[in-house]
C-alpha cells in the first residue's frame, strides 16, 4: 500500500506539463497551458494544465485528471503501472512499499530481468552472428521472415553448447541460483544446463517491453521433444496473464479498438509483417479470462481467427467458452483451406487477409450454432441440439444478447422464439449451476450531496481556508461520508499539501470539480466561506425539518413534554440558521463590492 503522502510527493516532483507535451502540443495561456485535447477530437484547444496544481481539465468533453489519471487514460496503464512510471522521473524509490508476498522484493524481480535481457541479447546474437545458427537462419529465410521481423521481435537461437548461456551469464556475475530461477537453465547431476538448447527463441515482452520470458521452437525432428518450449512460471513469468506481442500490438489496438487474436509466435509475427500490427496469441497455452483483462484497457472487441482444421475449429470453440465471461464484443473468423493467419497472410498479403476477416467474421453463437450443426443431425434431435447451446446462452452476461441468441436458435433450427424460451426456461429450471441476482434498488449509493463536493473541492485547491471553515462546520454537517472523510484529513493534516489527498481520489463529482477550478483563479477565501454558510444552513435546514416531524410525532401521542423539548431545540436552530443566512447576505454584498 502507497501511502497517500508518497503519491503527493510523486505528483509534486513530476512535471504535468513535461508529461503531457510528449503526446501532444502545448502552448502557455496565462497562468496555465492549453493544447487540443488528446481523448477527443477538436480544432480549438479546449485542454487546460494547471502546473501549479499539477491537474488539467478538457472543457470540450470534460476529461479530468491528474499526470496520474493522464497516463492511465491515454497509455491504459494501471494504478501502479502509472506511478512507477512517475516514480522513476521523480527518482523516488517505491519498493519499499511494496507487498513481497504477492510481488516478491524489488531486488530479485530486478535480478530476474537482467538475466533475461541479458539472454535475450545472448540469443539474438547467437542466431546473427554464430555458425551454429545456420540451420535456424536457414529456417526462418524459409518462412520468409524479414530481418526487419528478425531484429524488431529480437528472434533468437539457443545454442548447441549444453551450458553455453550458463557460462555467459555467470561471466556477468550471475550466481546458480537467479539464474536457475530464471528458467533459462535447469539444474542437471552435473550442474545447470541452458534449458532452450538448440531451439530458435522467441522472447516475451510485459507491455512495457521488458524480458519476461522465452518461447523456443525445436529444429530438430526429434519427436521426444516436445515442439515448444515455455518459461517456467516465477516471479515475472505468469503465461496465464501474458499476450505475445501485446507490447508491440498496443498501440495500434488502442488506436483501432480492436485486438486480432492467433494461435501462435508465427501467426502473429507474419500478421505485423504484412501490416496488420494489433495481433497478439497466447503462450501455446490455452486463452484464459486474464489475457483478455489484459486486452479489455485497450480495446472494446477482440476476433479469434483460427485454423480451417478440426484442431482450430475446436480450439475457437473452446475460446469462446472463456471468452463468455469477458466484457469484450467478440467475432471469430476460420480461415479457408485449412490455412492458419500465417499461410494465408504470407500467401495473399495484408489487404486480403483483413478483407477476409472482415467479410467472414462470425458471432459466438453463429459459430456456436454451425459448430453443434456439424456434430448433431438436427431433423433427428432438435432438442439436444438446442440443449447443447444453451449452456453457452445461459453464461452471456447481458440479457438482451441472450435474447437475441436464443431467436437465432429458433431461426437457425425453424422453430418460433417461444418455443425456444419455453425450452430454455425448461432448461434453466433443470440445471442446478443456474443462479439468479436479485438487485435491492433501495441499496443504491445516493449521489453526493452537491454543496459538499463543491466545498471539499475547492478546499482541495485552497487548503489554507480549512482552519476558517472548520470554525464554521463539524464533521457531522456533512451527509456525505467520503466528504466527511477528506474534510477532517485536510482539517488535521499538518502540512496544506493536499496533493496525496487529490491522488487518492476516486474519479467522480469531486474529482472533477477539483480539476476545473484549478484551471481558473475563481477560488478565492471569500469564496469557500461563503459556501462554507451555505453548507451549514442547509444542514440546519435540514435539522429542523427532522425536528417538525419529531414534535408531529410526539402531538400525535400526546407526549406534550417531548414536544416541548424539541420546539426548544427547534427555536434554537432557527434562530441559529437566520444568523447563518445573515453571514450568506454579507458574503454576497462583499462579493458585490469587491466586483
Amino acid at each position: 500500500m502507497i501511502p497517500p503522502e508518497v503519491i503527493g510527493n510523486v505528483l509534486d516532483r513530476v512535471s504535468i506539463v513535461e508529461v503531457i507535451g510528449r503526446y501532444t502540443e502545448i502552448k502557455k495561456s496565462g497562468r496555465n497551458y492549453l493544447a487540443v485535447c488528446p481523448f477527443h477530437q477538436e480544432k480549438t484547444p479546449s485542454f487546460s494544465i494547471s502546473e501549479e496544481k499539477r491537474l488539467y481539465h478538457c472543457f470540450g468533453c470534460g476529461a479530468s485528471g491528474n499526470t496520474l489519471h493522464f497516463l492511465m487514460e491515454y497509455r491504459k496503464l494501471s494504478f501502479m503501472e502509472a506511478l512507477q512510471e512517475l516514480a522513476k522521473i521523480a527518482s523516488i524509490d517505491l519498493s519499499v512499499y511494496s507487498d513481497e508476498k504477492e510481488y516478491g522484493t524489488a531486488g530479485e524481480r530486478d535480478i530476474l530481468l537482467k538475466i533475461n535481457k541479458e539472454s535475450m541479447q545472448y540469443f539474438h546474437s547467437q542466431l546473427l552472428e554464430s555458425s551454429d545458427a545456420k540451420g535456424a537462419r536457414d529456417y526462418l529465410k524459409k518462412r520468409k521472415l524479414t530481418d526487419g521481423m528478425i531484429r524488431d521481435f529480437r528472434i533468437g537461437f539457443g545454442g548447441n553448447g549444453w551450458n553455453n548461456l550458463t557460462v555467459f551469464l555467470k561471466d556477468r556475475g550471475f550466481g546458480d541460483d537467479p539464474i536457475l530461477k530464471s528458467g533459462v537453465a535447469c539444474q542437471g547431476n552435473e550442474g545447470l544446463f541452458d534449458r532452450f538448447k538448440g531451439r530458435i527463441i522467441f522472447p516475451i515482452f510485459d507491455r512495457d517491453g521488458n524480458t519476461v520470458g522465452f518461447g523456443g521452437r525445436i529444429l530438430s525432428e526429434d519427436k521426444s521433444q516436445a515442439k515448444y518450449l515455455n518459461s517456467p512460471e516465477n516471479q515475472i513469468f505468469h503465461k496465464g496473464g501474458l499476450l505475445y506481442s501485446l507490447n508491440f500490438a498496443r498501440e495500434e489496438i488502442i488506436k483501432k479498438k480492436e485486438a486480432l487474436i492467433v494461435e501462435g509466435y508465427m501467426d502473429v509475427i507474419a500478421l505485423h509483417q504484412n501490416g496488420i500490427k494489433n495481433a497478439v496469441a497466447p503462450l501455446g497455452t490455452a486463452l484464459t479470462i486474464n489475457q483478455l483483462d489484459a486486452l479489455k484497457r485497450y480495446a472494446d472487441s477482440v476476433v479469434f481467427i483460427f485454423d480451417g482444421d478440426e484442431a482450430g475449429i475446436n480450439a475457437a470453440n473452446r475460446a469462446l467458452d472463456i471468452a463468455v465471461e469477458s466484457e469484450l464484443n467478440q467475432n471469430v473468423v476460420i480461415l479457408p483451406g485449412k490455412k492458419d493467419p500465417y499461410d494465408y497472410s504470407m500467401e495473399k498479403g495484408g489487404e486480403a487477409f483483413l478483407k477476409y476477416t472482415a467479410d467472414k467474421r462470425l458471432l459466438p453463437v453463429d459459430f456456436k450454432l454451425k459448430y453443434f450443426a456439424r456434430k448433431i443431425d438436427i431433423l433427428k434431435n432438435k432438442v439436444k441440439f438446442v440443449l447443447s447451446i444453451f449452456p453457452y446462452v445461459k453464461r452471456v452476461k447481458s440479457s438482451i444478447i441472450r435474447e437475441e441468441n436464443l431467436k437465432k436458435i429458433g431461426e437457425f433450427i425453424g422453430e418460433d422464439y417461444s418455443v425456444i424460451l419455453s425450452e430454455y426456461q425448461h432448461y434453466l429450471r433443470n440445471d442446478k449451476s443456474t443462479g439468479f441476482i436479485l438487485r435491492d434498488t433501495s441499496l443504491r449509493t445516493p449521489a453526493l450531496n452537491s454543496l459538499e463536493a463543491e466545498l471539499i473541492s475547492m478546499l482541495l485547491i485552497k487548503p489554507e481556508a480549512v482552519q476558517e471553515v472548520g470554525d464554521i462546520l463539524k464533521d457531522e454537517m456533512f451527509s456525505d461520508s467520503e466528504a466527511r472523510r477528506i474534510f477532517s484529513v485536510i482539517r488535521d493534516q499538518a502540512s496544506l499539501n493536499t496533493g496525496g489527498i487529490i491522488a487518492s481520489l476516486e474519479k467522480g463529482e469531486i474529482f472533477d470539480r477539483v480539476s476545473e477550478y484549478a484551471q481558473g483563479d475563481l477560488i478565492t477565501i471569500p469564496v469557500i466561506i461563503e459556501s462554507a454558510y451555505r453548507l451549514k444552513a442547509h444542514y440546519l435546514n435540514r435539522e429542523i425539518s427532522n425536528l417538525s416531524r419529531l414534535i408531529a410525532k410526539f402531538q400525535g401521542e400526546s407526549n406534550f413534554s417531548e414536544v416541548q423539548k424539541y420546539n426548544k431545540m427547534q427555536e434554537s436552530l432557527k434562530k441559529e440558521s437566520f444568523a447563518v443566512n445573515e453571514k450568506i447576505e454579507n458574503c454576497a454584498r462583499e462579493k458585490e463590492l469587491s466586483d
